[in-house]
């Protein structure tokens, strides 16, 4: 694969996983494109018109990707999402996009899918299994001005004692 000088490619299996299931791979997928607002810890926007967070992002948001053409591409609204991991689905929240599916993981880690369509039979007590497809990136809805369709992604364990 040909990389830009300064650029590594994001090659988890999770992202195998999401490009392979929507033919991305076949699409002239090469590598993940993250701006400084859609990474981990960061108080920037990266959408338009841009500016800071309220708080520090809590999550990676995958939206951009560049191609073999040498052209950045997004995402799309009703592209598959895949379980990040095996676990019980313990929550569904409505978020400003969409919804947020929160997972206890087999590992005891707790996962959250953001900004999805869950499918419907993904409800509080299913079990999942890694790269089952769990969601759809979520329509349009509301979104504010410039934001892409995306998935946001937080892992986190859980503090001992709560529920």
């Amino acid at each position: 694969m040909a990389v830009k000088a300064g650029i590594r490619p994001f090659r988890s299996q999770f992202c195998q996983r999401m490009t392979a299931m929507n033919g991305l791979e076949q699409n002239d997928f090469l590598y993940w494109v993250f701006h400084p607002g859609m990474l981990f810890g960061s108080s920037l926007t990266w959408w338009s018109p841009g500016g800071r967070r309220p708080s520090r992002h809590e999550g990676l948001d995958l939206c951009l990707y560049a191609g073999r053409s040498g052209l950045i591409h997004s995402l799309a609204a009703g592209m598959l999402v895949p379980a990040f991991a095996s676990g019980t689905v313990v929550g569904m929240i409505d978020d400003f996009l969409g919804q947020s599916i929160v997972v206890l993981a087999d590992n005891d880690l707790v996962i959250i899918q953001a900004h999805v369509s869950p499918h419907p039979a993904i409800q509080p007590g299913v079990r999942i299994q890694t790269g089952e497809a769990i969601a759809t990136i979520a329509g349009p809805g509301a979104r504010p001005s410039g934001l892409l369709p995306h998935v946001h992604i937080t892992l986190g364990r859980p503090h001992p004692g709560v529920d």
